[in-house]
């Protein structure tokens, strides 16, 4: 068993959910191949709510929702620690123990050319690009924007066109592969997707400092 089989199998969750349909037991399984915008929309629900849980679940596991009050508390409680934990692993995981770096990658039926040597493979316009984004709202936007500026379609020159809605529904894991790569072997796209982040930790905490207050008069009440 190679590393990467090892790894193939941390970050598939696999996770049964049993749900009781009378005398009878139904059995969901929570989706494995999660996209980055899947990550997105899964923890841009809110997870404190109950009603918030309820809509993850149903959307993670084909649940109908008028079944989704039937679920045990501990089932969603280990939902939601295997959605945090393979995120956790994806996002951990060390080139030594990836596959090799593919020269071409196939998604939605179109061939994108990887580029092996960040220096020797982009041009400075893709760099420009991805210099000019100015605007993160989650941390999988800093993927997407990569993905969408560093792989062209084979045979062609880079064209500054906005694929950002496909490589919304790129799969997760994947991309992480090739992030793992590109980190290890280019400093400017260190440099680049560390200024993303940023971008994205200051619009979080921009968000957090807009919540509004309980009004004194609400928390004397409750």
């Amino acid at each position: 068993q190679t590393p990467h089989d090892r790894h193939s199998q941390q970050v598939h969750m696999g996770i049964l959910i049993r749900v009781p349909y009378g005398d009878k037991v139904k059995e969901f399984r929570v989706k494995e191949s999660l996209t980055l915008g899947d990550w997105k929309d899964m923890t841009a629900i809110d997870p404190k709510g109950k009603d918030a849980q309820y809509e993850l679940l149903s959307k993670y596991t084909g649940i109908p929702k008028a079944r989704l009050k039937m679920v045990r508390t501990g089932d969603l409680d280990t939902l939601m620690e295997a959605m945090g934990k393979a995120l956790s692993e994806l996002q951990t995981v060390r080139v030594a123990e990836l596959p090799p770096l593919p020269k071409t990658i196939e998604h939605e039926g179109a061939v994108y050319t990887v580029p092996q040597d960040l220096n020797r493979d982009t041009v400075i316009g893709q760099w420009w690009s991805l210099e000019k984004v100015d605007r993160i709202e989650h941390e999988a936007d800093v993927h997407i924007e990569t993905l969408n500026v560093l792989l062209v379609p084979e045979g062609q020159e880079y064209d500054a066109r906005d694929r950002r809605d496909i490589w919304a529904r790129f799969p997760m894991r994947q991309a992480f592969e090739l992030a793992s790569h590109f980190f290890d072997n280019g400093a400017r796209y260190r440099r680049e997707t560390l200024r993303c982040t940023n971008l994205f930790l200051t619009s979080a905490l921009h968000r957090k400092k807009q919540e509004p207050k309980p009004s004194p008069i609400a928390m004397a009440s409750a």
